[in-house]
């Protein structure tokens, strides 16, 4: 478990989790990363996030706030990600190949793209009661995932970018796949 810790000014990941399951990441401040403040790859199994203060990562390429890629049954819960400022797809929250896992009350602010991010192959999710605002893209964005309720949440005041970076409170791709409600 990583808990209670300030990690900051890395020229990598601030927290990185990789093929470990049942891990959890908590009441840590996370700045200045260069890439990712948080990541959990593949086999991440059963995390929990919770309670994280998470801000001003890149300027990698793709760095995120929070993403988990490839992994289950994990909780993203109570943390507040913000100005992650970079030139690529540079979410607050993002969430690839992710399935039966919960995104629950967070805050997601001042972001270069999304606030929150569910992308391709995402299946049986919960996005529920997420404060997402101030974000370049969307507040909430789900695209290419089946089966994700997006429920209780709020998106105000995301700018867009006249581009692929939309301005809008919650998005559902038109490629979101079938029963996302």
């Amino acid at each position: 478990d990583v808990f209670k810790n300030s990690i900051g000014t890395n020229h990598a990941y601030g927290v990185f989790v990789q093929t470990s399951a049942g891990n959890t990441i908590q009441s840590n401040t996370v700045y200045g990363s260069y890439a990712d403040g948080i990541q959990c790859w593949s086999g991440a199994n059963a995390t929990s996030i919770i309670g994280n203060d998470v801000g001003y990562c890149g300027p990698g390429a793709d760095a995120d706030g929070i993403s988990i890629i490839g992994a289950r049954g994990c909780y993203v819960r109570l943390n507040s990600v913000h100005h992650v400022q970079s030139s690529g797809a540079n979410d607050g929250l993002k969430l690839v190949q992710l399935s039966g896992s919960f995104i629950e009350y967070n805050t997601t602010y001042s972001n270069w793209s999304a606030g929150v991010a569910v992308t391709p192959e995402a299946t049986n999710c919960r996005v529920v009661g997420n404060n997402s605002y101030g974000n370049r893209g969307s507040g909430i964005y789900v695209a290419s995932a089946s089966n994700i309720l997006v429920f209780s949440n709020v998106g105000h005041g995301n700018t867009g970018d006249g581009a692929a970076n939309y301005g809008v409170g919650i998005m559902l791709n038109t490629y979101a796949g079938v029963g996302n409600r």
